[in-house]
């Protein structure tokens, strides 16, 4: 650890000055101390050998700081290329925010973040709130050069953990195109076997009874009375929550299928989360070998998931604010706009949701009843449903009519998606050579990397847009001569909503009748 450079100190001897005059009974800073070390960094410092040396600069300098024992912060097994994960970090910005903490001491920058645009975020935000940040191996001014050899050590720290990151990435992809796990526990049910998974006899029963439930459509809470009757518990000798049956009936492994970086609907990451950045960029791996046996067939397991897919896109979540179709369209005989509203049932059961008109809700007078929600859009639904149908009949759009449109859509989303990947690797170009240039030349290439970034956004936007649009297309193609259903042409939540602004002009609400006006 190094010794406080003399305009460091004096610094601090300043600032310790001006919060006396709002507090004389002040008479040193006060010091924290953060530590971290990362899951990856096996080599790397250990967290006591780092609290040890900060605490070691901290008495050399007793005359002007001290440590207060409570902010004493420390990260096990957490990557420094993100904050919100954390928690003890969270913890020392909130005791600095709240005027606790003057002075944090690292063992190392590195030990801080891996991330430039983070150290830039901290720092400024620190810097108002006059709190120092002292790191065991350099010293940063607050000039212009400083500025710039602060950047370029956290650049050089975030390339190297990139640089290590996507190693790891590729070895953990190239094992499960081999087969093999790329890591991680074994659900309940499954135990591993050296790098694949097999039945742990004792526990799966308990899965098969869950999945053969739920394919009955009964509710979690008779499954979890079954379960816990049978004398099944988690692995922490816990009953089962819904949150954990949620979890495990959309497991792949008890399927006998082993899923590495699994994409959503929309092509994102399912683990986005704990996967971060660099398996968003992976393609979705799946094999039949990893999973030695599995627990039920692949024919029960794709029917639990189209009953989960239908009752998540049915229900209403209790802490979510309901959706409201309708939003805009719909107006009360008297002339006032009708808005969304929700009530919850008695005993916490469920939620209901209503249109009702405003004079009504502002006590004006009005007479019209609020209407129920699900009655009203679903008699819309079947308005435009048969408008749909007679659209598709009068203007003979054929499924193969449809199909060369949706392939035409196909092929956009490909020449963007191919854009996307020259933005990414100009990017990652842009972001090395920032490493060796002038301050100058960097401002210019910052700007130039933000651009980029903006540019990628509204992409990955539009692309997100097309195969909605694509996917969309398909529910509308007439499959064997079948009539469209109409679960299917409704199945998109979003796609709904402007599908029903696309013919429908205005909803009318009387006190005994529903006038639907659509468009010419």
């Amino acid at each position: 650890m190094r010794s406080l450079y003399p305009q460091e100190k004096e610094l601090m001897q300043k600032t310790l000055l001006i919060k006396q005059f709002s507090n004389p009974d002040k008479k040193k800073l006060t010091a924290a101390i953060y530590a971290r070390k990362s899951s990856e960094d096996e080599n790397a410092t250990s967290i006591d050998t780092q609290i040890t040396d900060c605490r070691l600069l901290i008495q050399a300098n007793a005359d002007i700081m001290e440590l207060n024992e409570r902010y004493i912060f420390k990260d096990e097994a957490r990557s420094g290329m993100f904050q919100d994960n954390r928690h003890e970090f969270q913890e020392l910005l909130n005791e600095a925010r709240n005027g606790n903490v003057d002075v944090i001491v690292f063992y190392h920058h590195e030990r801080l973040t891996r991330n430039v645009g983070d150290f830039n975020t901290i720092k400024a935000e620190l810097e108002r709130r006059k709190v120092f940040l002292v790191f065991g191996n350099a010293y940063y001014e607050n000039t212009n050069m400083g500025e710039f050899y602060a950047n370029l050590s956290f650049a050089m720290a975030q390339f190297e953990a990139r640089t290590a990151a996507t190693k790891t990435a590729r070895t953990l992809h190239l094992r499960a195109e081999k087969g093999k796990s790329a890591g991680g526990r074994a659900p309940y049910g499954l135990k591993c076997i050296g790098k694949q998974f097999d039945i742990e006899e004792t526990e799966a029963p308990a899965v098969k009874l869950l999945f053969d439930m739920a394919e009955r459509k009964e509710s979690y809470e008779k499954i979890i009375a079954e379960l816990t009757a049978q004398g099944y518990q988690t692995r922490a000798g816990k009953p089962f929550s819904k949150a954990t049956l949620s979890d495990m009936l959309r497991n792949w492994k008890y399927a006998g299928v082993y899923v590495y970086c699994r994409k959503d609907k929309a092509g994102n990451p399912v683990n986005r989360k704990s996967h971060r950045v660099l398996l968003g960029e992976q393609d979705e791996v799946r094999n039949d070998d990893t999973v030695l046996r599995a627990i039920v067939t692949k024919r029960q397991f794709l029917k639990v998931q189209e009953m989960l897919d239908a009752r998540e896109l049915g229900s209403t979540k209790q802490n979510a604010r309901p959706e409201y179709l309708l939003s805009g369209l719909v107006r009360c005989e008297c002339g006032k706009a009708m808005y969304g509203e929700s009530v919850k049932g008695k005993r916490g059961k469920g939620i209901y949701r209503y249109y009702s008109c405003a004079n009504q809700r502002s006590k004006q007078g009005c007479n019209v009843p609020k209407t129920d929600a699900d009655y009203l859009e679903t008699a819309v639904k079947k308005v435009v449903y048969r408008e749909v149908q007679t659209l598709l009949r009068e203007n003979a759009l054929s499924s193969v009519m449809l199909a060369d449109k949706q392939k035409e859509y196909q092929s956009k989303i490909g020449h963007l998606s191919r854009r996307i990947q020259d933005i990414e690797r100009e990017n990652g170009k842009l972001a090395r050579k920032l490493l060796n240039v002038e301050e100058s030349v960097a401002t210019v290439l910052e700007k130039k990397i933000k651009d980029n970034a903006e540019v990628l956004r509204t992409m990955r936007q539009k692309n997100v847009k097309l195969q909605k649009i694509v996917k969309y297309m398909g529910t509308l193609q007439d499959k064997d001569g079948q009539t469209i259903e109409e679960t299917r042409l409704f199945a998109d939540l979003e796609l709904t909503r402007k599908l029903i602004r696309a013919f429908v002009k205005e909803i009318t609400v009387g006190k005994d009748n529903i006038e639907i006006q659509l468009k010419n």
